[in-house]
């Protein structure tokens, strides 16, 4: 059986060396839309140092959320976090599960009430969800 592990902290360089190239491999519009070692790149420059969760499963990466900080937005009430980043491996559909529940425990004890997330629809097209949390 497999070990899960999650841990929050700042994300590294070898953390976003190996969500870059787990998502270059599952999504064929990252792959059309940006070279191999830009596309790493720029994650590497837009997330080395944020806030982020990562899971492990038998020491290998196989999930990462890069977060903001806990604050206000004018969009929803009370506080939250940002979900900027999100990277799972299609294989391990239980990474998804254990970091939002992680994210939502975290927004709950820094007395959030939401988190917010995006998703690519197609090239040029993002969709943001804010997610309520309950007690």
């Amino acid at each position: 059986m497999s070990q899960y592990t999650v841990e929050h902290r700042a994300l590294t360089e070898a953390d976003v060396y190996m969500a870059a190239d787990i998502l270059y491999s599952q999504h064929r519009m990252i792959r059309a839309t940006h070279p191999w070692p830009r596309y790493r790149d720029l994650l590497v420059e837009e997330v080395v140092g944020a806030e982020g969760l990562v899971c492990y499963c038998d020491g290998r990466l196989v999930g990462a959320l890069a977060v903001g900080e806990m604050g206000y937005d004018s969009h929803f009430p009370g506080k939250g976090l940002v979900v900027h980043y999100t990277m799972t491996c299609q294989y391990h559909p239980k990474a998804t599960r254990l970091l939002y529940r992680y994210l939502v425990q975290l927004v709950k004890d820094g007395g959030g009430s939401w988190y917010q997330t995006g998703r690519r629809i197609s090239e040029f097209e993002f969709k943001s969800k804010f997610r309520r949390i309950h007690e």
